[in-house]
């Protein structure tokens, strides 16, 4: 026994390589055809919208683009906006390893990178994400490989590889705009470690050399964006979403009302110059004058917010119910114990720079709670963090089979979880309704496509339904019956769409709206299973 412990764990790396590609291999394709998220309906329309020539549109304005780019670039593969969505999350998730295993190669050797791959590849939530055509692999991925690219050029003063990690960061900021933060965070450590070599050495010329040229390479990869962004807001937007979140905020994280979000005039209704609400462009200012406008509670929700995101406190939502946690105890507790017993100069550089992007763990309970979507792209750093603390373990204490046993257990239990099937097991009543609602929207969208023909203008409430009309989409504001009149005008719809949860309010909205002036109605659907139906209204001449 002895003797194959040692052979396996002289093959450790070897074992770990095999694993992989029989995972890649057999590991299946799953998705729903029905699977779409809300939020991805925004990622699904910017690619419709390049596929129908009419540019990003304005959804791109509110959600960054990168993914629906990839989306649209492997339509033609698959004829369907939803799988190519959920082809581009696969191949990200299958692309993961290969940035966690060069950043911990190159600061830790072989033997953690290949541990630290294997294991960020069987993380439960990264394969979960990677059946939802959202960018919550793909941003994770390209953040990677841009700091994969930024220690590279930095440790190795190559320039090359400093106009690649600012091209790589623009990716991942273009996939979320947290990328941003992540960016401005990452390059602040490498100013510090170059400023205090510098004052001991006075040799910091060209990592200020390299520090420049991520800088450079960021901003003139982002600049098209932040233009396209200046063309709707006005004025020079960093984050698209600015708007939107410090009001979402008000009502979903500080309880100010209760207006919701798709119903909120705040969110959805027209500005005096004609533009949704959520356009209207806010900074940071505007985000202290609020929360100094009522600071004790500010600080008791922010606290609140920030225990969330503490380990064994991370809420298991959306879907994780019979998930692990997403920074499970068994990375966390030999990180700290690798944090706690560094001695050497290199080993704290490493190591501080593998937790700088964790500092926006202390900028998001401003915005929202510990929900692990947020909380999953930083991950990878914790694994390879935990990974080096236990091979830390084996070689002060030479117990050479804890790295492989650690590594086997690790990945069976991942396995196993993701097996689990939390959506069905749970037995969510909210789920179960949710998937219901979904069918509906699903088959009413089916029919409206049959009815109408062609790629039609449709105005709609953000829905699910947006997808499966397979048309353009322009928001329906939250306004007076005047103002939609007039957006719709402005927008040229053809149609506008109105889902309801029965026939007695489908009636009523026909008797108030249907036989106006300005509106007839075109057609209802109406479904033959539940109380749900969707009213067809049509702009007349």
């Amino acid at each position: 026994m002895r003797k194959f412990l040692s052979n396996l764990t002289q093959h450790t790396p070897f074992l770990i390589f095999i694993t992989i590609i029989f995972f890649y291999i057999f590991y299946p394709f799953h998705y729903e055809e029905g699977g779409i998220s809300a939020d991805a309906v925004f990622d699904a329309q910017i690619a419709r919208n390049i596929l129908l020539g009419d540019g990003l549109g304005w959804q791109a304005t509110l959600q960054p683009p990168f993914h629906a780019i990839l989306t649209s670039a492997v339509y033609p593969l698959t004829g369907s906006i939803l799988i190519g969505g959920i082809l581009i999350s696969k191949l990200m998730w299958w692309l993961l390893p290969i940035p966690v295993y060069i950043l911990a190669k190159e600061m830790f050797g072989t033997k953690i990178g290949l541990t630290s791959a294997i294991l960020a590849f069987f993380h439960p939530h990264f394969s979960f994400s990677s059946g939802m055509m959202e960018p919550t692999v793909t941003y994770p991925t390209l953040l990677l490989f841009g700091i994969c690219f930024m220690w590279h050029a930095f440790s190795k003063e190559k320039i090359f590889y400093a106009f690649l990690g600012g091209l790589f960061f623009t990716f991942s900021y273009l996939s979320r705009s947290e990328g941003l933060f992540i960016f401005l965070i990452s390059l602040s450590v490498l100013l510090f470690i170059a400023f205090k070599d510098y004052f001991k050495t006075g040799a910091v010329h060209k990592r200020l050399l390299i520090i420049a040229v991520l800088i450079i390479s960021f901003i003139l990869s982002s600049l098209p964006y932040i233009l396209f962004l200046k063309d709707t807001y006005g004025k020079v937007v960093l984050s698209p979403k600015s708007t939107y979140v410090q009001t979402w905020m008000k009502w979903r994280i500080y309880h100010d009302n209760d207006l919701g979000e798709t119903g909120n005039p705040d969110l959805w209704g027209l500005s005096k110059n004609g533009k949704l609400m959520w356009q209207k462009p806010k900074g940071i200012g505007d985000l202290v004058r609020y929360l100094m406008s009522q600071p004790e509670k500010s600080l008791r929700v922010y606290l609140l917010n920030f225990s969330m995101q503490i380990p064994g406190r991370i809420p298991n939502n959306s879907g994780q119910w019979l998930y692990p946690q997403v920074y499970p105890w068994y990375f966390v507790i030999p990180a700290f114990f690798w944090i706690a017993s560094r001695r050497r100069k290199e080993d704290w550089e490493k190591t501080i720079f593998l937790l700088s992007p964790f500092l926006i763990l202390f900028i998001l309970p401003i915005f929202s709670e510990g929900w692990w979507k947020y909380l999953l792209p930083y991950s990878p750093f914790l694994i390879i963090l935990g990974v080096a603390g236990v091979s830390d373990i084996c070689e002060r204490f030479r117990w050479k089979q804890l790295l492989p046993a650690f590594t086997v257990i690790i990945a069976i239990y991942s396995l196993w979880t993701v097996k689990a099937s939390p959506l069905v097991k749970h037995g969510d009543k909210g789920v179960i309704a949710r998937g219901s609602m979904l069918n509906e929207q699903i088959k009413a969208g089916k029919w409206a496509q049959k009815r109408f023909k062609g790629i039609q203008n449709y105005m709609v409430q953000w829905s699910k339904l947006t997808y499966y009309l397979n048309g353009r989409w322009i928001a329906k504001p939250v306004t007076t019956y005047d103002g939609m009149i007039w957006y719709a005008r402005k927008n040229r719809v053809d149609y506008i769409v109105i889902e309801t949860s029965g026939r007695d309010e489908s009636e009523e909205i026909i008797r108030i709206m249907g036989n106006t002036a300005d509106l007839e109605v075109a057609d209802v659907y109406e479904s033959t299973t539940s109380s749900y139906s969707v009213v067809f209204l049509r702009l007349r001449k």
